[in-house]
């Protein structure tokens, strides 16, 4: 049995992303020999039930959260993948979700910082793709300003904020790989290896 399994995947519930269904994840994950996923849907916990649900037919264990739309205070909108510990976590997911569809939506449900501390116990937090702030800094050049955004974060959620390193042909993402390997090495936040899974097809 594998100890890897996918921790940032959209299914066909974020709108104009995700293309498979949650049984056809979890099914490849089963014959993967991979004995958990996790559902991060763009700005959703819609399809939270659904995954829960085939989970346990298939004795796949779900772990459950969503890709929010983040604003970082920059120019353009971020991501930010949280998951749930959880079921206080998954209680804290929502509140999120309340707050950023209620009291804080502009073209599409966000959250901030702010939202964030209100609501932070029992979350897992990665740094998402590309479309994150702190990747967006290092593009632009902006590296320490990325590592201090990157020590905000661990200072709310301490062991619980991951940098998420991902391997695929944009060549931004070697840039930014490379300087959250070194951002790791100089601050001891955590890196996670993941693949902004979208479809219903998962590389081992």
């Amino acid at each position: 049995m594998s100890d890897f399994g996918h921790l940032h995947v959209h299914t066909h519930y974020s709108t104009l992303d995700g293309l498979g269904k949650p049984e056809e994840y979890v099914l490849h994950a089963k014959e993967l020999g991979q004995k958990f996923i996790a559902i991060t849907d763009h700005g959703s916990t819609s399809g939270i039930y659904d995954m829960q649900k085939v989970g346990e037919k298939h004795k796949v264990k779900i772990i459950l959260g969503s890709e929010f739309y983040f604003d970082g205070g920059l120019d353009k909108l971020g991501h930010l993948v949280i998951l749930a510990k959880n079921n206080n976590g998954l209680k804290n997911i929502f509140k999120l979700q309340e707050k950023a569809y209620v009291n804080n939506f502009y073209y599409k449900p966000r959250i901030n910082m702010e939202i964030l501390k209100e609501h932070f116990v029992d979350l897992i937090v990665m740094s998402a793709c590309l479309a994150n702030p702190i990747p967006q800094l290092i593009i632009k050049g902006e590296r320490n300003l990325a590592k201090q955004l990157a020590l905000e974060f661990q200072s709310i959620f301490h062991d619980d904020f991951y940098l998420e390193i991902q391997h695929n042909n944009i060549p931004e993402q070697y840039i930014v790989n490379k300087e959250l390997i070194k951002i790791h090495e100089e601050t001891g936040i955590q890196l996670v290896a993941t693949n902004d899974v979208q479809k219903n097809i998962m590389m081992k």
